[in-house]
């Protein structure tokens, strides 16, 4: 008869289907393993703490990090020797001190190896729920910052290098006031309003014009003195003053500083107005600032935003930024309702947006809970995008899209469905990819605080998502796509249909225990963040980047923790086990002992490990405990026989192997082999 030889388990995990039922590369059980370097598992890295720093951060009790993010700053704000290069990236966090979320939210910068606590434009709002639901973007050099604000700001928030402020300019609701000054024959009526800016060396932002006043001169005086209205309070620097004959054509004729207060029109302008001795205003309406929204992304030079804090209207509403080389000023921070730069995607229909990614393949996809649209850009200036409505058969849960590549390398959005769990959207269209894990899909507390956090790990070509399950009100588990060990199975007679593209299966794993697998927030960052700190700055930051997470934890500062390094989880021992599909021989007629295998690992100094010979689903376990991997030479595998096994009058032969009972370091197996004999037959 044929022997149990196990050479692959990369097909992964499979809970949904009959243990019989499985292929000869899947199994039964994956829990804190991966298939990076082994054929048959190895077990996970561990994490290594980060000191969050900032002269506010406590690390009291209950301190949770719900948000982190890595933003790549402006050229002109570094000082380092390649400015703007991917090395100068600053990583950001937000904490809060309180449990229950009624306290502060503090929002860190970590830049030029330093922690900063940055005084953020508008407090946040860090009641339940809504501390986890932090969106952000970098943007030619700026970081746009989505978050819901406690004092009920309707403005989109970004940092500029400098300081943390609302975008754009708030109109002033007011009009300037005007005096005759000076003697002279200044006449003619005209009219006035005020646009105030803020300008910078790199960057000029302008607001909406005020309300403008009429001025009838009194023919005695050398000029018109125009008192500006009292200032916005947004970090404005200076203004502009604009004049009109007629109320509807307006020029720019004068710029001041913010400290000046007024300024004197002494131009003759009755009869030809002010265009040659003034530049044309624009439009009403082209520096509509950005409302509040809850995602923002960036397709290529403009920002997108979507769905609303404040404004229940804009819900179901997408908006756009101008492109940055259009004629106008502070592009990235100003909606023009001239050229329709916003698209409602049917109102309440399908519920709020969930979440809108950037651009896959060209489009951009937006999701409700039930809906996905996708946004085409058009190259039309009166109506930049285009929209789509792809299916109302699935839709995804907030903070769930992770842009990632598939099997065959195409880059491809991964989302969490409420119904079905996970699935992607790419090259192969609208596809299922979780029914090997149904089984943990239901067990997703849809209604927790922090239902799901998401992140793609491109050096192990990996997507994680941490859930909420069994009731649980954040995340308290991980499961772990491996892309490259993906398979698509294609339904008959859908092979070339845009929207659904069958099955993606295989390649899952379940990461249960360990401290960070309770993640709260995800993103990459560099992986010698701890030696950059240290340094002083003087060792760069690497470009090599690893899994982040931020944690709540109780007394101490270990919050965030940089992933996949070393073989503790936050200085704690964890196990990793695996257990491979049975093998039955010949039939179920027919009766099979073990006698002798071999286990075929890579060496690893001090690490055992235990392999497990499981008699008819659990029946009977024999098992071999501490089996050295600690290499005799400087062979590159080692072989440990596993003698004595003696099993008998089996029906079904399993194997497990890990660490469990004694975890300790890092092993990969890449085979394992048992000798079967023939017994009686039923």
């Amino acid at each position: 008869m044929e022997d149990f030889i196990l050479n692959s388990l990369r097909g992964g995990l499979n809970v949904q289907d009959p243990p019989t039922a499985l292929q000869a590369d899947q199994c039964t059980v994956a829990e804190n393993v991966e298939w990076w370097l082994s054929m048959c598992g190895e077990k996970r890295k561990g994490t290594a703490n980060v000191t969050l720093g900032g002269a506010g951060y406590t690390g009291g009790v209950d301190t949770a990090v719900t948000f982190l993010f890595q933003h790549l700053p402006s050229i002109e704000s570094q000082a380092h020797a390649n400015p703007g290069d991917m090395a100068d990236a600053e990583l950001w966090a937000l904490w809060s001190d309180q449990a229950n979320f009624t306290g502060q939210g503090h929002l860190e910068r970590y830049a030029n190896a330093t922690w900063n606590d940055i005084t953020v434009a508008d407090p946040i709002d860090i009641s339940i729920g809504r501390i986890y639901q932090h969106r952000a973007v970098s943007l030619h050099g700026k970081m746009f910052h989505a978050y819901r604000n406690s004092r009920a700001a309707d403005r989109l928030h970004v940092w500029d290098g400098t300081v943390h402020r609302r975008v754009g300019l708030a109109t002033v609701n007011a009009a300037p006031t005007v005096f005759n000054t000076g003697v002279g024959t200044f006449s003619g009526a005209r009219y006035y309003r005020v646009r105030f800016i803020y300008q910078t060396a790199t960057n000029l932002l302008r607001s909406e014009p005020s309300l403008p006043v009429f001025f009838g001169p009194s023919g005695t005086g050398s000029g018109a003195l125009v008192v500006r209205p009292t200032s916005p309070g947004e970090g404005e620097n200076g203004w502009e003053l604009e004049a009109s004959i007629d109320n509807v054509i307006y020029y720019r004729i004068g710029t001041f500083n913010i400290g000046l207060a007024n300024a004197t029109d002494t131009i003759s302008a009755y009869t030809v107005g002010y265009q040659s001795v003034g530049v044309l205003s624009e439009a009403i309406g082209n520096y509509t600032v950005p409302w509040s929204a809850r995602f923002v992304v960036a397709d290529q030079d403009r920002l997108l935003i979507a769905g609303a804090w404040e404004t229940n209207s804009l819900s179901s509403t997408v908006g756009w930024t101008p492109v940055a080389n259009d004629p106008g000023t502070g592009n990235d921070e100003r909606i023009p309702v001239s050229t329709a730069n916003t698209i409602n995607l049917d109102g309440q229909d399908g519920g709020d947006i969930t979440g809108m990614s950037q651009s896959i393949n060209g489009y951009i996809f937006v999701f409700k809970w039930q809906r996905i649209y996708k946004l085409t850009r058009t190259n039309n200036i009166n109506q930049a995008y285009s929209s789509q409505l792809l299916t109302t058969a699935r839709g995804a849960m907030g903070g769930s899209l992770v842009h990632g590549i598939d099997e065959n390398g195409n880059p491809c959005l991964y989302f969490l469905d409420p119904k079905v769990g996970p699935c992607r959207i790419g090259s192969q269209g609208l596809q299922t990819c979780g029914y090997d894990i149904l089984k943990v899909w239901g067990t997703v507390n849809m209604d927790a605080l922090q239902p799901c956090v998401g992140l793609y790990y491109p050096d192990k070509q990996q997507v994680h998502y941490w859930l909420a399950v069994n009731g649980s009100l954040v995340p308290n588990q991980r499961i772990v796509l491996h892309t490259s060990n993906v398979q698509t199975i294609t339904a008959p007679g859908t092979s070339n249909l845009p929207t659904y593209g069958g099955e993606a299966r295989r390649g899952w794993a379940t990461w249960s225990s360990g401290r960070s697998n309770r993640a709260l927030c995800a993103c990459l960052f560099s992986s010698n963040i701890n030696t950059n700190l240290s340094s002083g700055g003087t060792t760069p930051l690497s470009l090599a980047w690893l899994p982040f997470v931020g944690l709540e934890t109780s007394g101490n500062r270990n919050n965030i923790q940089m992933c996949d390094t070393g073989s503790l989880d936050d200085g704690a021992a964890y196990s990793a086990t695996i257990t491979s599909r049975p093998q039955i021989s010949g039939s179920l007629l027919q009766k099979f002992g073990a006698r002798a295998g071999t286990v075929l690992a890579a060496p690893s100094s001090g690490t055992s490990i235990s392999v497990s010979a499981i008699r008819d689903f659990g029946i009977e376990v024999h098992e071999f405990d501490n089996i050295d991997l600690t290499p005799v030479g400087a062979e590159t595998q080692v072989i440990r026989p596993l003698d004595n096994v003696f099993a008998s009058e089996m029906y079904a032969l399993q194997v497990g192997f890990g660490d469990l009972l004694s975890p300790s370091g890092l092993w990969q197996v890449n085979g394992i082999a048992i000798k079967e004999r023939d017994e009686e037959s039923v």
